[in-house]
């Protein structure tokens, strides 16, 4: 496996902590934890190369402009997704879990993994694909949806899509 898609799973780990912690949600650190157990696990297979991703890593201009542009929509989508949680407000559960700490996570996973891949490490295009699909995706089901609980509406969507 190559280490960036190793370094993905803990990045999406240290993003549900990030999201857990803004929404004041403990349960969601079940999900962080067992993120986390994967990563180790994932690290140890590897046999302790765990710097290869830092190693290869090359910071690039445009993608790293694109990182840098999408952090204050994130952090934005973020903090109100994770405001919403236990507001009162509608919401939907999966396995006793609240979904808006997972909204939370969602930006920030994207953004991290973006940083990642923008620096076209060994293995860059397998977290390239994974959070273009995962945005795309979302993009689309807000497009399609925009009065749907979560939704970021059809401008943002456009605007994440693109």
């Amino acid at each position: 496996m190559a280490p960036a898609a190793r370094a993905q799973v803990a990045l999406v780990a240290v993003a549900v902590v990030a999201g857990a912690a803004l929404s004041a949600s403990a349960r969601h650190l079940l999900v962080a934890g067992a993120l986390g157990v994967t990563a180790a696990v994932l690290l140890a297979l590897d046999r302790g190369n765990a710097t290869r991703v830092l190693q290869t890593w090359r910071g690039s201009k445009a993608p790293g402009a694109l990182v840098i542009v999408a952090v204050g929509p994130a952090c934005a989508s973020a903090w109100t997704a994770a405001r919403s949680t236990g507001s009162g407000g509608i919401t939907d559960d999966t396995w006793w879990l609240d979904h808006w700490p997972i909204q939370a996570t969602l930006p920030l996973a994207l953004l991290a993994i973006s940083a990642l891949a923008s620096g076209h490490p060994r293995g860059w295009r397998l977290p390239a694909w994974c959070m273009a699909s995962a945005a795309g995706w979302f993009a689309v089901v807000c497009w399609l949806e925009p009065d749907l609980v979560g939704s970021v509406g059809r401008p943002w969507s456009t605007a994440l899509f693109v």
